[in-house]
């Protein structure tokens, strides 16, 4: 999960210590991390300061989950006292490094984490996961996009001097307004191919002031100035970008399809706030009213699955599958056409272990797997055949 938290810990901009106080804020975002249960947390806008980077850690994270994550070092090269962090899960991901792109606004930091696969300890071939993270600059003034269009310059001009890097993942506030600005074709047209990067749902487009981007705009949450930027949903602003390495899962790390959303975002939203009429339903009322209260920016989420099954060598096609979630008892599989083959059905627990092993026959439409004996959670529903994985599904067991 990606979030720009808006001013944390500074007081600036008409943010004063009665409608940004960092407590709440804690309090606001461990209601929303109860509800996307992220493994990892990138953040833009947190006062370059130790202090505000345990303070999130301690008065947050820890109360939401104790003592089951971790951070990496303050960098704040560049100068500006708005930065970025990490947060990631300590158990399921270990730090390896960081790096630090330096511009002339804010840092982009390079944070390379590393899977704790279960034999870890027999086999150091583990997965690596490249997170950069980036707050480009602001504003929609031609020297901006200048600005922006020279970060990004280094940023690419980075990954082409490390080849190295891989399974690499771009999260941030970009301010960009349009697919066509500069800074955005340097991310997905570079001139080397290798190190594009790509959107997972592929809705690149104007995005700004375009009602057609409904549901992925994700800033402004507000449409009255009080500490946060009014004007109301018209901007995607907030990205999570992925190579290709993660599109074509080709070093076992791959995108979970259906995952990418802005949360709280149900499409409706356009020019308005987020909670004004019609009813926003899209999450539950607490998550929406800490959503509104703590930024101006919604969160970005994706899931990727991590391990052996993620790699593909032969990809297949299958006709589309529809299924209610989150599933309570049963899980019930029903395809747009009726099976050519027997595809063979696995679910996965959120660690990669198999923990079922489904039969399927010629011709059948509709698949009713029972669930009850499942702990409440997330798995992964792989759907195969001979010739390889064709859908991998997130699941959410109630």
């Amino acid at each position: 999960m990606h979030y720009n938290l808006l001013n944390y810990g500074i007081n600036t901009g008409g943010c004063n210590n009665s409608n940004n106080n960092v407590n709440d804020k804690n309090d606001y975002l461990i209601t929303i991390l109860e509800y996307v249960n992220p493994y990892i947390l990138t953040v833009n806008e947190i006062n370059c300061s130790v202090q505000a980077y345990d303070k999130l850690l301690s008065g947050c994270l820890d109360e939401y989950m104790p003592d089951m994550f971790e951070r990496v070092d303050k960098t704040c090269l560049s100068g500006s006292g708005l930065s970025n962090m990490i947060y990631f899960r300590k158990d399921i991901l270990g730090f390896h490094s960081q790096e630090v792109i330096q511009t002339n606004v804010r840092d982009i930091n390079v944070v390379k984490l590393y899977y704790k696969s279960a034999d870890l300890g027999q086999n150091p071939d583990t997965v690596f996961l490249n997170c950069i993270i980036a707050h480009l600059k602001a504003g929609s003034d031609w020297d901006d996009e200048i600005e922006r269009t020279d970060e990004t310059n280094r940023l690419m001009n980075y990954l082409e001097q490390n080849p190295d890097l891989e399974n690499f993942i771009l999260l941030g506030d970009l301010n960009i307004y349009r697919a066509s600005e500069e800074a955005f074709q340097n991310l997905v047209h570079f001139s080397n191919s290798s190190i594009r990067f790509y959107d997972p749902i592929n809705m690149i487009g104007e995005w700004h002031n375009n009602s057609s981007y409904s549901m992925i705009h994700t800033q402004s949450t507000h449409t009255v100035h009080n500490c946060f930027i009014p004007g109301g949903m018209d901007d995607r602003f907030d990205f999570i970008l992925i190579s290709g390495e993660i599109l074509n899962a080709e070093k076992k790390v791959s995108f979970v399809p259906n995952s990418y959303r802005a949360v709280g975002q149900d499409g409706k939203r356009f020019n308005k706030n987020l909670i004004e009429a019609p009813s926003n339903t899209s999450v539950p009322s607490e998550v929406l009213n800490a959503l509104y209260n703590l930024s101006d920016h919604l969160p970005v989420v994706l899931d990727l699955y991590i391990g052996e099954n993620a790699s593909v060598n032969d990809k297949i096609d299958l006709n589309e599958v529809y299924f209610e979630n989150p599933v309570k008892a049963n899980l019930i599989l029903r395809f747009s056409d009726p099976l050519q083959n027997s595809p063979t059905l696995k679910v996965y627990s959120i660690s990669g272990a198999p923990v079922m092993d489904i039969i399927t026959n010629k011709n059948q439409e509709v698949i009713k797997i029972p669930l009850q004996h499942l702990r409440p959670g997330m798995y992964f529903l792989e759907i195969s055949t001979e010739k390889g994985k064709g859908q991998v599904r997130k699941i959410v067991k109630i």
